[in-house]
């Protein structure tokens, strides 16, 4: 006996981004497009015989990505007698994903269970990728279709793709891959007392490769191959315990975790262009712990800690920081550094949050209000461990107040995210065309907002 569950999805996104470089006359305006689209259908059949229970089924995906970029250059603004121009990508992708899996469970005995399964996933590829010079594109908005950008196409500035930005127009078609993934994961849980266990865990993971969209070849050329970035693959170790104490008013868990990452995929700045690269390996391991206190009715504690080590194992060709980058002619050659051993971007030493959430009864329904205070150590923005986009120690408050009927499907919140309308750093690069330029992209800030959602 089991159950066969049948899930459907599709999903239709049209995104849009422009950015103008911060000088007093814009240099440069870099404004990207997407239209996607995704099918997908899932279906799984679970059950118990005896001692096991088993999981099987199979996962189809289909997706379509449309993809322009285009950077408008005005080098009038910097007195250079250049006329204005553009650089444009495309790039139009098919995925075709075919993964079928399963999973087993013995139950050694009442205390002692080991889960063991897979995943095997055939992903295939098709993709379309160009670079060419266009017309300057004013007043470029989310509106701005991939049909105007394609009609803006002009040959003439071709040599200045070449001379100027250091990229070789190119049209390439019909790039074929197809990749083959075994990901298997074994769990084994013990009951040390009702309701709570330790549990030992191996996983194995991987990322898809494929063809970078912004890729512009260099000066030299462009081919095919060197538009492409390999699969990333992630093997982890977990170990820890998890349960519920004092009568089920204290949930905890500890989990110590240990995950080396092959071909990891990373961003890299060189010259103009943002693209994707891969590491050797780098590895992320470490400490959490979670606790959620119930002391009296209505009130939840929570906290949260963790302590990590995050680096890089192997990236010697990583791209220079702006201190490292030559002038010219030295400038010329392509500018790197080793990153072995060096903290990997976005990765803070030491994080935790703090919070309380409280519910008490109103007239015919329910108020719920609470605040959550996190912490994060220091960090670093940029892709390339530059000192300029270091950000210090920070700590942020968010605070929420939800009120719903008794027994109704609907909830009405007003929350505040940042409430201390701090401007922390979020992301930072070299800027494309200025000799020491740096940006860096500052959190939002204070936000306030109402949402209204239901439950069917």
């Amino acid at each position: 006996p089991g159950t066969l569950t049948s899930t459907t999805a599709y999903r239709k996104v049209h995104s849009g981004n422009t950015e103008t470089a911060a000088f007093q006359r814009p240099l440069l305006t870099i404004s990207s497009g997407q239209l996607y689209n995704q099918f997908s259908q899932e279906l799984r059949y679970a059950g118990s015989v005896g001692a096991f229970d088993f999981l099987a089924g199979g996962y189809f995906e289909r997706n379509n990505s449309h993809i322009f970029g285009l950077t408008n250059l005005n080098f009038a603004a910097i007195s250079v007698p250049l006329p204005p121009f553009a650089r444009a990508t495309t790039y139009d992708q098919r995925v075709n994903t075919y993964s079928p899996f399963a999973q087993l469970t013995f139950h050694i005995t009442p205390a002692l269970r080991v889960s063991a399964g897979a995943r095997y996933s055939i992903i295939r590829k098709m993709t379309d990728q160009s670079l060419f010079g266009t017309n300057f594109i004013p007043n470029v908005s989310f509106d701005t279709s991939r049909s105007q950008v394609d009609g803006a196409n002009n040959p003439a500035f071709t040599p200045l793709i070449r001379n100027v930005l250091g990229g070789t127009v190119h049209t390439f078609k019909g790039i074929q891959t197809r990749e083959q993934h075994f990901q298997p994961q074994i769990v084994a849980q013990y009951d040390v007392a009702p309701k709570n266990m330790v549990f030992v865990k191996y996983v194995r993971g991987d990322k898809a490769g494929g063809v970078d969209a912004t890729y512009t070849g260099s000066a030299a050329g462009a081919s095919p191959a060197q538009s492409q970035f390999a699969p990333e693959r992630a093997e982890s170790f977990e170990g820890g315990l998890k349960g519920l104490v004092l009568g089920g008013h204290l949930e905890y868990s500890v989990t110590a975790y240990n995950t080396t990452f092959t071909n990891l995929q990373t961003s890299a700045f060189v010259g103009t262009v943002l693209f994707v690269t891969n590491v050797g390996r780098a590895r992320t391991r470490g400490l959490e712990a979670e606790i959620h206190a119930r002391p009296v009715a209505g009130l939840t504690i929570n906290a949260a800690a963790n302590i990590q080590d995050a680096k890089y194992l192997d990236f010697a060709n990583a791209p220079c920081t702006i201190a490292q980058t030559p002038l010219p002619p030295a400038a010329a050659t392509p500018c790197t550094q080793d990153l072995s051993g060096a903290k990997t971007p976005f990765n803070s030493r030491f994080s935790g949050s703090f919070g309380t959430d409280y519910e008490i009864p109103v007239a015919g329904g329910r108020l719920l209000g609470g605040w959550n205070l996190v912490y994060r150590s220091r960090y670093n923005t940029s892709t390339n461990n530059d000192a300029l986009g270091d950000q210090k120690s920070l700590f942020t408050l968010d605070a929420h107040l939800d009120v719903k009927p008794e027994h109704g499907w609907w909830t009405l919140s007003l929350f505040t995210r940042n409430l201390t309308d701090d401007k922390y750093k979020e992301y930072s690069v070299a800027a494309p065309l200025v000799r020491g330029g740096f940006n860096t992209y500052l959190s939002r800030g204070r936000q306030i907002g109402l949402r209204f959602g239901v439950t069917l």
